[in-house]
């Protein structure tokens, strides 16, 4: 399972340069969500089949490494054909659900509510001390009242041993003093 999202929107019409930028994205890590208004009604995205060659490239690309999740029009304007422009193209089934919903205001654009099911990662954050707020003096006291000959001798002939123990006792000591 990727631990990384890389989330792409797109307004524009389509280009060798858009093409490139599919492919580039292609090689990245991680799950890729590309999703937006994506400007390409002649493409027939149930068959792949367009009538324009960068179409064509950017069909062909998108249809060897991702899934489309968007299946009825999102674009209506009047009388005019309804079209499939707003898309959510992802390279994994991790789009549960797509709802559709009026658009807003004066948009012609459907609202995509999308569902994906992903686990986020959760990171531990480090502390943070306030040290120009701390007792510096108060800190020096402490320091100098440990015996460091007795607590890092017995790590003497291993130097990173030597190094986790001095930094956890200084840390014991920093949180008191900053915490």
């Amino acid at each position: 399972m990727a631990d990384k999202l890389l989330c792409v929107t797109f307004s524009l019409s389509v280009s060798n340069k858009m093409c490139s930028l599919v492919d580039l994205i292609c090689n990245r890590a991680g799950y890729k969500l590309f999703l937006g208004d994506f400007k390409f009604p002649n493409i027939n995205w149930n068959t792949g089949n367009t009538a324009g060659s960068s179409q064509s490239k950017l069909i062909n690309t998108l249809q060897k490494f991702f899934l489309q999740h968007v299946n009825t029009p999102t674009r209506a304007r009047g009388s005019a054909t309804p079209h499939l422009l707003d898309l959510i193209i992802t390279d994994d089934s991790f789009v549960e659900n797509t709802d559709y919903a009026a658009p807003l205001g004066k948009s012609d654009h459907s609202i995509l509510h999308v569902f994906c099911n992903l686990k986020p990662v959760k990171y531990q954050f480090l502390d943070k001390f306030g040290f120009s707020k701390g007792d510096n003096e108060g800190l020096c006291n402490e320091v100098q009242l440990i015996d460091w000959n007795e607590k890092l001798l017995p790590y003497s002939d291993n130097i990173d041993q030597m190094w986790q123990n001095f930094k956890c006792k200084l840390e014991k000591k920093y949180r008191n003093v900053y915490a």
